[in-house]
């Protein structure tokens, strides 16, 4: 049987300084069958010259930056692949990368996505994710983030969903539940299009083997206030479309908690909040938080319109979200405590 064909899709914006690497890395993949599609979102820099040294590329080229999901959303109608691969501009492959990973895509028809394992680009013994975890109130973290890579991992097989950083879906599944929701613009739409696909009955494989390198929030910044607007705004928006009723009524109590542990955090100079407070004052976390609540709550009407539609379509259950999450759950000191 003929190996099915692959789309790549890159979104790039203003990555001129370590597109060329992974590009170059994708080229070298031992899986020869796929195609790489690289959507750029308006960039400035000279990423469209190191794109036009290579012929082999479909660029599609967009005036302003559109977004993650709604440039990925492009590649997706120009993708011929019968599996489509999601790689950020700023990670690099190992050669076997996508051989691997689709092997594990194929093993069973149930699982509709795969994650591989990817490690730190700067400390390539550090975990960066093994697919990703969920919070009570809707917020998501990579799976042994900052852990060191010892193989405790290896010997898994699945994963909740995937991080968009590395990942691959199959065409039929996008087809099915539909693709990158573009009210998101930045930050969760992969948790969100993930969980979307895990509640429609399909599975997400793990594929230890499948190893990239990712220069963790190299777009931005792991620390820039654009992303905490977006991840704590999003994060609601998850929430809304696909958590149980009762999760949703006392999720306040589970944020409450979140907010005193990144309290603490910040105090001990520990954790995302603590990171943030060295480079920002404290007052601007607080304004970003008070912004990001006024845009989620703004967009409620919309999501809960959303939610509904997905419900009637797919049917799914709470017993399927419990037991999609209840073992994919994440602690509050893992959390709050991990840069």
């Amino acid at each position: 049987m003929d190996r099915p064909l692959v789309s790549f899709i890159v979104v790039n914006w203003n990555g001129d300084s370590y597109l060329a690497e992974c590009i170059e890395s994708i080229l070298r993949q031992n899986y020869s069958r796929f195609e790489l599609i690289i959507v750029d979102n308006g960039s400035t820099d000279k990423s469209k010259v190191i794109i036009e040294n290579y012929p082999q590329i479909r660029l599609i080229s967009n005036l302003r930056n559109l977004g993650y999901g709604p440039a990925n959303n492009q590649g997706i109608v120009e993708a011929k692949g019968e599996i489509i691969a999601f790689v950020n501009n700023d990670v690099v492959l190992n050669d076997d990368w996508l051989s691997n990973i689709v092997t594990s895509m194929l093993s069973s028809k149930h699982i509709g996505m795969c994650a591989g394992k990817t490690l730190s680009y700067f400390e390539k013994d550090l975990i960066d994710n093994t697919g990703h975890l969920l919070f009570w109130d809707g917020l998501n973290r990579g799976r042994g983030r900052m852990q060191k890579d010892s193989g405790q991992f290896d010997s898994t097989n699945q994963a909740f969903f995937p991080s968009g950083s590395a990942c691959v879906f199959r065409a039929s599944v996008l087809r099915e539940i539909g693709t990158f929701d573009e009210d998101f613009f930045l930050y969760g739409d992969d948790a969100e299009m993930g969980i979307r696909g895990r509640l429609a009955g399909w599975e997400c494989a793990f594929e230890p083997k499948a190893v990239a390198y990712h220069r963790y929030s190299a777009s931005s910044s792991p620390y820039d206030p654009i992303k905490f607007f977006y991840v704590e705004r999003n994060r609601f928006w998850v929430l809304l479309k696909y958590f149980p009723l009762e999760l949703i009524l006392i999720s306040p109590i589970f944020s409450f908690a979140r907010y005193l542990f990144h309290f603490i955090a910040l105090l001990k100079g520990k954790g995302v909040s603590g990171q943030f407070a060295k480079s920002h004052p404290s007052k601007n976390l607080l304004m970003l938080w008070g912004q990001a609540q006024f845009s989620a709550w703004k967009g409620l009407p919309r999501f809960w319109r959303k939610r509904r539609l997905l419900m009637k379509k797919f049917k799914w259950t709470r017993k399927r979200f419990y037991q999609c999450f209840l073992p994919n759950r994440i602690g509050l000191r893992e959390l709050t405590f991990t840069p």
